[in-house]
Formats: structure tokens, sequence, C-alpha cells
């Protein structure tokens, strides 16, 4: 099922196998000892036999989250926020750091990695999926535990995905999510509202702030009223 192959100094399997679309296709793989080239060859045979070989991909993590946006949209019947916010996710928290890589070279120490740079990372880093130049203000304010939740959430749902169309064998996603935050709300007091609508020289955002405190309604709500219910 498979052969080892002398190429000057190194060492090469060679092995048949078929793609995803059963098609027939060659492998090979170069080392540098005889002894490497053999224990390659007896667990290529052996993944071979069980159906536990890795069909070779060089899909990167990019193309595949762009593949399962849509899929994922289309099954569970995402709202349209919750299809742009899935794809302001992709650009500006996972493509600008780990987009280019292979899906199958992923390992978990990877993704831990990926999860400990973005608990640095400045909010707002990327917009649109290009780096922004940030003051020293705003570089403090860095990306929230819930954030990166939701990214680990993302790529869970993904990878699974990726294990389903034979990409992977085992998705690389760590089985701990990092741990939300929690921030709690300070309320403003009188004197805070009254010089707030005093700053405001904008009529319409005076009669939005000003109905958003006296009502206790969310930004929705405000946005969604009519002249009818005023």
């Amino acid at each position: 099922m498979a052969s080892i192959l002398k190429r000057g100094d190194s060492y090469s399997v060679r092995y048949k196998y078929k793609d995803h679309s059963g098609k027939p296709c060659e492998g090979w793989e170069s080392f540098k000892t005889k002894k490497e080239a053999q224990e390659r060859k007896i667990t290529v045979e052996k993944e071979l036999l069980d159906g536990t070989f890795l069909v070779p991909d060089t899909m990167t993590v990019e193309e595949m989250l762009y593949k399962w946006i849509p899929i994922q949209s289309t099954k569970h019947k995402w709202s349209p926020k919750t299809y742009t916010q899935s794809v302001a996710m992709v650009q500006n928290l996972i493509v600008p750091y780990i987009g280019k890589r292979k899906v199958q070279e992923l390992r978990t120490y990877d993704i831990e990695k990926f999860y400990a740079t973005l608990a640095k990372t400045p909010c707002g880093q990327y917009v649109g999926g290009k780096r922004r130049d940030l003051s020293p203000k705003q570089q403090k304010r860095t990306l929230s535990g819930t954030t990166l939740h939701e990214v680990h959430q993302l790529l869970h749902n993904s990878f699974l995905l990726a294990v389903e169309w034979g990409i992977l064998i085992k998705s690389p996603v760590p089985v701990e999510a990092p741990k939300k935050t929690t921030q709690e709300r300070s309320i403003w007091e009188v004197e805070e509202m009254r010089a707030a609508l005093d700053s405001m020289e904008d009529p319409i955002l005076h009669l939005a702030v000003h109905l958003t405190l006296v009502g206790a309604l969310r930004e929705g709500e405000v946005a969604g009223l009519t002249p009818e219910d005023i």
C-alpha cells in the first residue's frame, strides 16, 4: 500500500489514496532518515486500512470560514444582525491572526496562543478587515472575555463542520472556552443626565437620549419608534 524510495540524501514515502471526490491520487512525503520514512510508511498503511487517513487539503482558515458562514446562515436561519456580526468577527478578530494558516496544520496549542493574543488586543484594532492606528488611550481598552468566548464558539462550530467535510479527523479547538466577563453598568445621577442633555445641540439626538433615559428604553427600541408611538 505504501513504498519507500531513496531520493538523493532523503527517503520518500509513496502511497495512493482517494480525495474527497473519490478521485485516485498519489502522495509523496520526504524524510531525512530511513527510520522516519519506515515509521511514516507503517502509519500511513494503518490509516488507509482503518479509514483514519487524512486526505491532504490546502484549505486555509479564512477559506473555510467564508464557506461555513453561508451554510450556517441558511441552515439556522440567521437574522441579518447575526450574519453581519459573524462576518465582522471573522474579518476583524480571526482572519488577521490565523486566517492564512492551513486548517490541517492548526493544533490546539495554536488556538490557545491565538486566544492569548486576542486577550491583549485593543478593541477596534481591525475594522472591515483593515488595521487601524489607535491612540494610546484606545490601545488600553482590550477585548473582553465575552468577545473571546464568542470567537471560541464560532471556531468550535466551524471546525466541527470541517470534521464533517473530511478535512480534519478531530477539531483543534480547545474544549474549555475563555471565560465570559461581566461588567456592572453604572447608573447616571440626575445631574449627569442633565449635563449630557445640555451638551447636545442636535434636537433629534437630544430627543433620542431623553426618551432613553426617561423610558429606560434600549437602543433598538428608540430606533424603532414612530411618530405615532410618541
